[in-house]
């Protein structure tokens, strides 16, 4: 009933003890309390150094990403709009909506401690190249399967003979 007398709508005894006040006379705010409802109404906002940190964190986390990955985030931030650290987290929620946060995909890289796609020479044919597998020696199946001789393999051995097949044709 209070709430209605404030406003005007209900002519009776105000706050301030005077009665019958008139309808078309609003009660001017409280500042202090005008005060304490913008400071709930901003309590969800963040810090502006919160939000540079976030999006810092986020520039951080990426880098061990692999590149591919990388790149459709950039094209999809830049779609939307939107800073890094919000497209992440909106990523997590849709994992998050679709009941797999506990079936995550890690990477072999990340669980020994390193980035996805760090380049390292082929063994092989000594190019630069990258993978997402930490233990990967060659840059493509030429490169590795052109070791089989000298692993053991046979030249009565299928795949040296797959080997000598594909590159007939």
């Amino acid at each position: 009933m209070a709430r209605f007398e404030k406003r005007g709508f209900i002519k009776g005894p105000s706050q301030s003890g005077e009665e019958g006040k008139a309808a078309d006379q609003p009660e001017l705010p409280d500042i202090e309390q005008t005060a304490v409802e913008e400071e709930k109404r901003n309590q969800w906002l963040f810090p502006e150094e919160a939000v540079v940190r976030a999006e810092e964190a986020a520039e951080f986390l990426v880098q061990f990403l692999p590149r591919e990955t990388r790149e459709l985030i950039e094209e999809a931030r830049k779609l939307r709009a939107v800073p890094l650290w919000q497209m992440l987290l909106g990523y997590v929620m849709r994992y998050a909506e679709r009941y797999e946060l506990f079936s995550p995909v890690i990477l072999s890289a990340w669980e020994s401690g390193g980035r996805a796609d760090v380049p390292r020479p082929c063994k092989s044919c000594g190019e630069p190249f990258s993978s997402r597998f930490p233990g990967a020696a060659h840059c493509c199946n030429p490169c590795a399967c052109g070791k089989l001789r000298e692993l053991g393999h046979a030249e009565d051995c299928p795949v040296v003979e797959l080997q000598r097949v594909g590159t007939r044709g």
